[in-house]
């Protein structure tokens, strides 16, 4: 697992942060046609109620938590108005969770399946629009013969947004860093829910630091989100979300170099769920690094499964 100490410094840090924004200007997103970047993405996800890990002949993991990290070269497919399709393969991947006691024999594999998918078949497709939103966020390339491999490729792509969602850095408006700006949709604060969530959340970023071209950019804020398969339910369940973030923006080449963000989401006292029972928190922690060419990078490591305690 991710060592989570090291985030939650973080949003510490970003918190307490009283540094006035510089007067950058040119932040905006760039990515040429053909460019290859390659990222390390790594995001340790804390659930509220299990995820089910299936593989595609009738094994299945009750997943209570969950680390996943991957090494992937992303590059655009087709420029748009504002924006571009970007394609991301995954050339490396490492799962580690804590499981049900009873799954945990078939868990390594399952995610030995997982993985194999992730990396001989799969691509990361998504777009990131001029402002810097992610938006249609998808994992083509996966046999969908049936229904059950279509579930398991939507508990995959809910899996990877987890750590994909750092790309979703929204930058001011005509490039201006002067002063802070709002984003108003993310899905940062998204919890990785088959049936989806409705609900509004606001973020302020600024930029904290500027060393030639590369800003540093704190981004704070906070949302309430419900369960989309409890909304019709009197009670339903709604988790009061917060975020911390940091960012290491290079405005001469439009790309993100370092990311670092840490959610933490509650229910809120007028859930469904919260009555009479031991609430546990739902959190997540996000880190994304930019890879240079020529650089070398780590191995990954294997995967691996434990009891959840």
């Amino acid at each position: 697992m991710l060592a989570l100490s090291r985030l939650f410094a973080l949003g510490a840090l970003v918190s307490a942060s009283a540094a006035p924004a510089v007067a950058a200007t040119g932040v905006e997103w760039q990515w040429p046609d053909d460019e290859v970047r390659r990222y390390r993405i790594a995001a340790d996800v804390k659930l509220t109620q299990p995820l089910l890990f299936s593989a595609e002949y009738n094994k299945d993991v009750r997943v209570f938590d969950f680390a996943v990290a991957i090494d992937t070269k992303c590059q655009p497919t087709r420029a748009m108005s504002k924006g571009w399709e970007i394609a991301c393969d995954v050339t490396e991947a490492q799962f580690n969770a804590h499981a049900a006691a009873n799954d945990v024999p078939i868990g390594m594999e399952v995610l030995a399946e997982w993985d194999q998918k992730l990396v001989d078949n799969a691509t990361v497709t998504f777009v990131l629009t001029t402002d810097g939103r992610v938006q249609d966020f998808d994992v083509d390339g996966l046999n969908e013969r049936n229904t059950r491999i279509r579930m398991i490729k939507e508990t995959m792509r809910l899996v990877l947004l987890r750590g994909f969602a750092a790309f979703d850095l929204n930058l001011p408006k005509n490039g201006d860093g002067a002063k802070p700006w709002k984003q108003k949709t993310q899905v940062m604060l998204q919890l990785p829910v088959i049936d989806g969530m409705a609900g509004a959340t606001q973020l302020q970023s600024e930029v904290a630091e500027e060393e030639g071209s590369k800003l540093t950019i704190d981004t704070v804020g906070r949302g309430t989100l419900t369960m989309q398969e409890v909304l019709d339910r009197k009670t339903p369940d709604s988790y009061d979300a917060v975020v911390r973030s940091r960012s290491l923006f290079d405005t001469s080449t439009g790309n993100l170099l370092e990311r670092s963000y840490l959610v933490e989401s509650n229910l809120t006292p007028g859930s469904g769920s919260a009555v009479g029972a031991q609430q546990v928190p739902y959190i997540q922690a996000v880190q994304l690094t930019y890879v240079a060419d020529g650089m070398p990078m780590d191995m990954l490591g294997a995967n691996s499964v434990e009891t959840m305690q």
